[in-house]
This record gives structure tokens, sequence and C-alpha cells, in this order.
């Protein structure tokens, strides 16, 4: 696989792969993203209806090297509710636990990837790493350090 189809993968991400008809090659959990980010979609078009507007959401300004990220962007634009719902699910694709939600917050960019973060209750944190070609790494945030990853960042905490 060429370097920039590998979408940045980072330490410690082990994939099966198999090729599809047009000669690519894709992850066993590409077909999981793809379905969690069609969810993602289809719950931001839907939007809700007898409900105030959120207020709107200042992102940090992007480096002049960002490429665009339309996964990333579809999360920004899903209610704080639809967000932690989408991040939860990957999460759990990842043979990851969170039971109930408490925080997600966009956290920054990090070789390529954007970084969010997922406070679930008991103080189960992660770090989901979202690519622009919408393939998604979790990782829990106490294993951030080790792997030499941004340390997870949470407001208030």
């Amino acid at each position: 696989m060429a370097d920039e189809e590998r979408d940045g993968m980072i330490a410690g991400n082990r994939r099966r792969v198999m090729k599809v008809p047009d000669g690519r090659e894709m992850s066993m959990r590409d077909g999981k993203v793809v379905a969690i980010f069609g969810l993602a979609a289809l719950l931001a078009s839907c939007g809700d209806a007898g409900t105030a507007p959120e207020p709107e959401r200042s992102q940090p300004a992007k480096a002049s090297t960002s490429k665009p990220n339309p996964f990333h962007d579809q999360l920004m634009k899903l209610s704080e509710t639809d967000r932690g719902l989408t991040l939860r699910r990957a999460v759990q694709d990842n043979r990851g636990s969170c039971r109930r939600i408490v925080s997600s917050v966009y956290q920054e960019e990090y070789q390529g990837l954007r970084m969010w973060t997922l406070r679930c209750e008991g103080n189960r944190d992660w770090a989901i790493f979202v690519g622009a070609a919408g393939r998604v790494q979790v990782r829990s945030c106490g294993d951030n350090v080790k792997l030499g990853l941004p340390v997870c960042r949470f407001k208030g905490a």
C-alpha cells in the first residue's frame, strides 16, 4: 500500500487488508468506518426539529499544510449528542468500552489526522484519530504517552 494511502497510520496499528475489485488494498475495518461516518452524515442531514440550534463552534486555525478532511468536517457539524454517539461507536467497533458519554472534544491535528477525545463514564478516556480517507484509529488515552502520541486534554479537567 502506498504511503499516501496509509492515511497517517500511527504506532501499534496492525490491520488485515484485502484487495478490492479496482486493485486497491482496503482494511477489513474500512467497511465499518464507512458505515460509521455514513451514519454521521445521515444524522447531520436530519437536523433536530423542535430543538434550539446549538451555538456555533469555533475551530482552531488549520495549518497551511492541512489537507481537507470531510469526515472531520461532518463530525464538526453534528450536535454534541450525535457526535458523541458516532465517536462512541468508533470506540466500540475497535473493541473498546464506553457505556455512557460524558464529553467529546476536537483536540488537534496530528500527523495529518484529526484527533478527537471522548470521555466516558468511569473516566474511560479515548483518543480517536480521523483520517481524510475516513479511516479511524482509536487509542486509550492512557496509552498515548507510551506510543508517543499527544496527551488527551479535556475541558475543565
